[in-house]
């Protein structure tokens, strides 16, 4: 039985809720509440009702920095009732089905086996991709919902539930479920009155978070040139822009102007850095600012390890603590146990996304992947098309072709190797012999390594063959399979 399947799930830890009903009593007497409780839940189903006291709420201010000054520095977060949390996961699953048609594709948040990571990526990859193609450049937008599930108007959602043909008891008991909601805030022993809300919807509760996606799910936006995505309440609308031309990008924000950027009459301010779901875009794409901020904070971890280990901490919970090659290195002596370097990592939880993508047909990157694959051995292949032109405008994978390995410092010779073997097994070719002074140059993703994958691919079959005869240091390049 489902109900008695979700009584064993709940976390016997957690805070009982107003009604006072703790989820270790849920939980131990699971096998004997399901069949009553089963009962109570299809009845408030087919009334559409949904019982006072299981949607009252206890409203604990959690803040959002060590030092809040004002309201908005505390996410409101609400207690209810574990049986009302427990219906509320039972009735997600009636309601996903009848709502995936209309869910927008590039809402990254609350999605399975989708995160910040995918948001991220498919950001950079739509600019990327335009950068690429030379003579273009890119604007962001990024907005933030000010309270945004506090936003919710019961009335307006109700309107667009039934317009994506969803079940009117399922609407009538959403409906229920929002309005005349009892609430009171507490803080320590301190415990304010008793109101009745009729707006918005409940953070922290099960069904919240896709109300609130399926209320902003028509606002949405997504061409060639143009798109808008979002995490939670957290949008990005990215505009590509070739030859001044931006037509497409005014009609998705509004009025947008070259110099400044107005929507309506107020004038967005530009920055040249900023915090897009943790990571810090600049106006270059550089992760200088990015690398920066992350140094610092492990910096400020190796400061805490060092603490930690003074009051003799099991290595385990200085494993669980610790996060650059460097300071993992340094890290290792610290906690007293090896631990696994950057590089391995990082390919590790690269491969772990690429598969999660492949693997997702609804995922917006998948058919971009899937469109990589050899359909000979299926393996992922960068792309082929490049421009002779372009490539002539951008002269830098050409001037580090044919240097030889023992003009490479020996400080960098063993980084040089990662990213040549990385470069070699994507042009199947048995050795290659490039300036890499600087290692950046083939770091993996970046613009001159995707140029250079480009370029191999058509020099077997171009006039260009004759600059790599030049350097008989480099072996020839095997055709692809």
């Amino acid at each position: 039985m489902r109900v008695r399947g979700e009584l064993r799930k709940l976390r016997p830890r957690k805070a009982a809720g107003p009604d006072r009903v703790c989820p270790r009593l849920l939980k131990t007497c699971a096998a004997e509440l399901g069949e009553p409780l089963q009962r109570v839940f299809n009845l408030s189903l087919e009334l559409g009702k949904v019982p006072t006291l299981w949607k009252t709420s206890c409203i604990i201010p959690v803040p959002k920095k060590n030092r809040p000054s004002e309201l908005n520095d505390f996410w409101p977060v609400a207690l209810t009732s574990h049986l009302m949390k427990t219906l509320e996961r039972l009735f997600l699953n009636l309601l996903r089905p009848q709502v995936q048609h209309a869910e927008d594709s590039l809402q990254f948040a609350y999605r399975d086996k989708v995160g910040v990571e995918d948001a991220i990526i498919y950001l950079l990859h739509r600019v990327h991709s335009h950068l690429d193609k030379g003579s273009g450049t890119a604007r962001i937008l990024f907005l933030d919902f000010s309270s945004a599930f506090n936003t919710i108007q019961p009335l307006v959602l109700q309107d667009k539930l039934l317009q994506m043909r969803v079940d009117p008891c399922l609407v009538a008991w959403i409906s229920s479920y929002l309005t005349d909601r009892p609430q009171f805030v507490r803080m320590k022993d301190i415990t304010s009155d008793t109101v009745v809300s009729s707006i918005g919807a409940p953070q922290g509760t099960v069904l919240s978070p896709i109300l609130f996606t399926l209320y902003t799910s028509d606002f949405c936006y997504n061409s060639e040139m143009c798109h808008i995505q979002k995490f939670a309440d957290d949008t990005a609308i990215v505009g590509c822009i070739r030859d001044d031309q931006e037509e497409e990008s005014t009609g998705a924000w509004d009025r947008l102007r070259p110099r400044p950027v107005q929507i309506g009459t107020e004038e967005v301010e530009g920055v040249q850095t900023y915090k897009y779901l943790g990571l810090w875009l600049d106006n270059r794409l550089d992760w200088t600012s990015n690398t920066r901020q992350l140094y610092k904070k492990t910096q400020s971890r190796m400061y805490f390890l060092r603490r930690l280990r003074s009051f003799n901490i099991c290595r385990k919970l200085l494993w669980m603590f610790y996060q650059l090659e460097k300071l993992i290195r340094r890290a290792s002596s610290v906690v007293g146990m090896k631990l696994e370097p950057l590089a391995t990592v990082a390919e590790r939880r690269t491969i772990d996304k690429l598969r999660s993508i492949m693997d997702n047909d609804r995922h917006p990157l998948h058919t971009v992947l899937h469109s990589q694959r050899s359909l000979i051995s299926q393996r992922l292949r960068l792309p082929k098309e490049y421009d002779r032109e372009q490539f002539a405008e951008n002269p830098v994978p050409l001037l580090l072709i044919g240097t030889k390995f023992d003009q490479i410092p020996e400080t960098k010779r063993s980084e040089v190797l990662t990213r040549t073997a990385f470069l070699s097994e994507d042009f199947n070719a048995e050795e290659i012999n490039l300036d890499c002074t600087n290692p950046r140059y083939l770091a993996a993703g970046t613009s001159n390594a995707v140029k250079l994958s480009r370029f191999f691919d058509k020099v077997r079959k171009s006039a260009l063959f004759t600059v790599m005869q030049n350097f008989p240091e480099m072996h020839q390049i095997r055709p692809l399979c």
